[in-house]
């Protein structure tokens, strides 16, 4: 799948870390080499945006959004660090200068492995890490992350090697893996077997974090919190969200909270 759309913001500095910790739901200035998938939300804990958070190197970040988010994200960093007096916090925007292609299905793994020395194992590369991979003559940043709820990758590419990488997947995917091209329909089909959320469709501004079905990527005990936290907490304890009283299954903020 070609995801070049979507909006990847290069975030750095000594203060990177402290700025995007005190933002989404989530702990993301953790270990280096991870990614978290976490949410931006308003002081009434309403969503702001849908992202994800690679922690490259120790002051140095990957945020990426989907398109239509693309500067609201990057404004409310900004105005972040401006709020908190940072001044050691660069953000760059490098959705241009990288495409992203996604390698996605269970025998993914088998594919990427074919084309490159890296060691793809389950052990080596494990989900949610990010780690620098060569591909023929590139470079390429790898998260090992899925939005189709199967094993897969996300490969952002320096945009004058991506035509090279992409010829190499096609050539090697097509001879021995049964690679197939897939759309965007193909993607929203797959987003709602595996009950996975779309912002834009499934939620926008207008919708509460509990609602939504996505409490669980709240760490409520995140030094400093998280913008809106107190208004998540507010949400009654007993009231299951719209997805886990769909599923019928046990509620994922009851059990977080």
């Amino acid at each position: 799948m070609d995801m070049s759309f979507m909006s990847e913001l290069l975030v750095q500095g000594r203060d990177a870390g402290r700025v995007l910790e005190r933002l989404p739901t989530a702990k993301v200035d953790g270990e280096e080499g991870t990614i978290t998938y976490c949410q931006l939300l308003n002081e009434d804990g309403k969503m702001e945006a849908d992202l994800t958070v690679a922690k490259l190197e120790k002051d140095k970040f990957m945020v990426v959004a989907t398109d239509t988010a693309h500067r609201h994200v990057e404004t409310l960093m900004r105005r972040r660090a401006e709020d908190d007096e940072c001044h050691a916090f660069i953000i760059k925007d490098q959705t241009g200068a990288f495409a992203q292609l996604n390698v996605q299905g269970p025998r993914s793994r088998e594919l990427m492995s074919s084309i490159t020395s890296h060691d793809m194992s389950d052990a080596a590369f494990p989900f949610r890490s990010v780690q620098q991979v060569e591909i023929g003559f590139a470079r390429v940043t790898v998260a090992r992350i899925t939005y189709l709820g199967e094993l897969g990758y996300e490969l952002s590419i320096p945009t004058e090697q991506a035509v090279h990488v992409y010829d190499l997947l096609v050539a090697e995917g097509e001879k021995s893996h049964g690679l197939v091209h897939a759309g965007l329909k193909a993607l929203a089909s797959l987003l709602l077997e595996k009950g996975y959320r779309d912002y834009g469709h499934d939620m926008d501004n207008t919708d509460e974090l509990v609602s939504t079905g996505l409490a669980f990527t709240c760490d409520f005990e995140k030094q400093g919190g998280f913008v809106g936290k107190e208004a998540v907490l507010k949400f009654p304890p007993n009231a299951w969200c719209r997805y886990c009283l769909m599923t019928r299954s046990p509620c994922c903020f009851t059990e977080r909270s």
